[in-house]
């Protein structure tokens, strides 16, 4: 639980949370959405950010250019994104 309450305080007060599952395995992306989800119950789900989220858009090596493209979703307080989720 404190580390639970660390985490929480951390995003609040502006910090943001990044998740990777390493070869895209679901059990641990399903935990972290869980946990997400009971720090932050009044945000919305998680959803696939779009192509031209700045994630993809506004870095030194554009989406447009890599071969493969992860799977990135996320968790938004309508504001910015809280937690991100690579698969």
């Amino acid at each position: 639980e404190a580390a639970k309450d660390k985490l929480k305080r951390y995003v609040e007060r502006g910090g943001m949370l990044l998740f990777s599952a390493d070869c895209g395995r679901k059990p641990f992306t399903n935990s972290a959405v869980k946990l997400v989800r009971e720090l932050f119950p009044e945000f919305g789900d998680v959803r696939a950010l779009p192509n031209d989220h700045v994630i993809y858009t506004n870095q030194q090596f554009p989406a447009a250019a890599w071969k493969r493209k992860p799977r990135v979703n996320a968790i938004s307080n309508g504001v910015r994104e809280i937690a991100i989720f690579l698969e």
